[in-house]
């Protein structure tokens, strides 16, 4: 028997902080935030279809009856247990996951949309088509599609890089920066995990490497089960995934299917058509193990390395290749059985090979072991970390209406929890605009936000604001999947005062490393700028978060309590910052005894203790 969370307010989150703490799930202090973000990705998939193209309520039979060919839905299908019972209040847990054994319900730190519409969607069905894959991610990453209606890959014939380039060059007025840029041009780290991808090949190289010889995906074929290639493919081989593959090997096994085949698509990266992301050039692709970039897609196997080692990123992006991500059916059936894996959520139906129902349970399968592998790490335990299950697009007919809704699930001891079903509209430019507020990265626009990430979703028609509810027994109303009004973030979803009302006043620009021979230590200087056109008048500190244990901060001002507690903290001003003054702040961290420092530096302002 689960206990469920059943927390509204800041002040229900100090009251169940007790609890939390018992069961190994911190739940946030009233002036902390949200420091880490994993993002899942899913494929074409909507969580609502309210339209006659598909059964309201989907289970084992196939979406064809009555000539409806639209692929099922999520809510309610018996072949998602887990992503359903995330989003159903009081969820109790199988004997033995990782829910019964902390004694909490999957939905206690669950928030999701009832109403996330694809790009550009409207009530009305009047925008422009903003299909198929290849625009959402480019979307994600940017808040615009950037001209981009396609699926090709970043290089090669159809050069996706170039065709960007080309857009934003003959318009200026978008911003050529995505968001993992402004992440690391500000000193965070990001890492994006691609199933498939930075894996051993059968002859000992990557299978991903394009400079090797015997064929574009290296010599010999994908391989996780011969001698010495059982684990994780030495960083010094890894390049960045430029190139999409596909197939089946018999030296392969899925870890979550059980299969031998495997699918990596690059359309499904953001990050890979963006050059200050890959390392290459508009034209040019840099697949060699010294693109400085290889290091940001580690293989999904990595996963579990850095969660144990608490060494993930600030922004961890989790792509499953498209037999786990609902994209693509497996030509063989899936038993979708209960194990340990994924956390006995598996219901024993064997789904037939090539079905539609077959693609929704090898996603949820996905989902159940490794969202609660992510729960149960470090730094989610710590309490300041967000998990979002994302898709990517809708489908159906029309896809570009109110009635056709995507996934949008958020875990975090944020969120307001117990299932909340927010009932505002939403899109891909409400992540944009959440994460920018909430890490402080500012792009060189004349808002602030990359490109449509400074506009609400669109609202509801006023004869159709309001009846998608969420409040049915499938979350929509009599008139369609219409919310209540415009959402710019995902605030509606956490507790109040988690995100940040406007983008922070406040750059940060780090230097590199400078090693001091006579006094044995590791150098740092970090700029901190004030760019809003006031005053701050209150003090700035900057918060070493999750600093790697083989250093310490040397002119630490103190270790914190309410900001990533016990972490190293340095005094940036103990009175504030002019309107456009920079302060230069200087870092120093005793020699590493190996390998090298690591740390997610965060700048708040309080008059409080950090």
């Amino acid at each position: 028997m689960t206990t469920p969370f059943t927390h509204r307010s800041r002040q229900g989150l100090l009251t169940l902080l007790a609890f939390a703490c018992a069961s190994g799930l911190m739940l946030a202090a009233a002036n902390a935030q949200i420091t880490t973000v994993f993002y899942i990705l899913l494929e074409n998939r909507c969580w609502n279809d309210s339209t006659t193209d598909q059964p309201i309520v989907t289970g084992t039979s196939e979406n064809t009856s009555g000539g409806r060919t639209a692929p099922a839905q999520i809510r309610n299908s018996a072949a998602a247990p887990f992503l359903n019972a995330l989003c159903t209040p009081n969820s109790t847990a199988p004997a033995g996951s990782f829910f019964a054994t902390n004694s909490i319900s999957p939905s206690a730190q669950v928030s999701y949309c009832t109403c996330y519409h694809n790009a550009g969607a409207n009530a009305a069905n009047t925008t422009a088509s903003i299909h198929p894959s290849e625009p959402q991610y480019v979307w994600m990453e940017a808040g615009n599609n950037l001209s981009k209606l396609d699926d090709n890959d970043p290089y090669g014939t159809a050069q996706s890089v170039a065709q960007i380039a080309g857009f934003l060059a003959a318009n200026p007025s978008f911003s050529n920066e995505s968001f993992s840029s402004l992440l690391q041009n500000a000193g965070y780290t990001w890492k994006s995990y691609s199933e498939g991808v930075n894996q051993f090949n059968t002859a000992g190289g990557n299978f991903n490497n394009l400079n090797q010889t015997g064929g574009s995906s290296g010599n010999g074929t994908l391989d996780n089960t011969g001698a010495g290639h059982t684990g994780v493919l030495p960083s010094s081989l890894w390049t960045v995934p430029l190139a999409s593959f596909s197939g089946t090997s018999t030296s392969y096994v899925n870890p979550y299917n059980g299969t031998h085949q495997f699918n990596f698509a690059c359309k499904h990266t953001g990050q890979l058509f963006f050059p200050a992301t890959n390392g290459s050039t508009n034209t040019v692709a840099n697949t060699s193990t010294s693109n400085p970039m290889a290091q940001n897609y580690p293989p999904l196997p990595q996963l579990a390395v850095d969660l144990a080692n608490n060494t993930s990123a600030t922004y961890n992006v989790i792509t499953p290749d498209q037999y786990n991500d609902m994209h693509t059916a497996l030509s063989t059936a899936f038993t979708y059985t209960a194990t340990s894996a994924n956390n006995f959520f598996g219901n024993g139906v064997t789904y037939t090979a090539g079905s539609d129902q077959e693609q929704i349970a090898q996603g949820d399968n996905f989902c159940a072991t490794v969202v609660p592998l992510i729960m149960n790490s470090t730094v989610y335990k710590a309490g300041h970390a967000a998990i979002v299950i994302w898709t990517d697009e809708t489908e159906g007919s029309p896809q570009n209406d109110f009635n056709h809704t995507l996934t949008e699930i958020i875990i975090s001891p944020y969120c307001k929890g117990n299932a909340y079903a927010s009932n505002l509209n939403y899109d891909h430019s409400s992540d944009i605009n959440t994460w920018q507020k909430v890490f402080g990265v500012i792009a060189s626009t004349p808002t602030g936000f990359l490109n449509g990430a400074a506009n609400p979703s669109n609202t509801s028609t006023a004869a159709f604001a309001g009846v998608g509810n969420g409040t049915g027994g499938y979350g929509w109303g009599v008139g369609g999947l219409d919310g209540y009004g415009m959402a710019n973030d995902l605030s509606d979803l956490f507790v109040a005062g988690t995100i940040p009302a406007t983008l922070p006043g406040l750059s940060m620009t780090p230097s590199g490393y400078v090693y001091n021979r006579h006094t044995n230590t590791e150098n740092q200087t970090i700029t901190v700028t004030n760019v809003l056109s006031t005053n701050i008048t209150t003090p700035i500190y900057i918060v070493l978060g999750q600093l790697s244990n083989n250093t310490s901060l040397l002119n630490q001002t103190g270790t914190t309590t309410n900001t990533m507690p016990g972490s190293p903290y340095i005094t940036v001003s103990p009175s504030g910052l002019a309107s456009g003054a920079s302060i230069l702040v200087p870092l120093q961290f005793s020699a590493p005894t190996s390998g090298v420092i690591s740390n997610n530096p965060v700048i708040i302002t309080t008059a409080g203790t950090p």
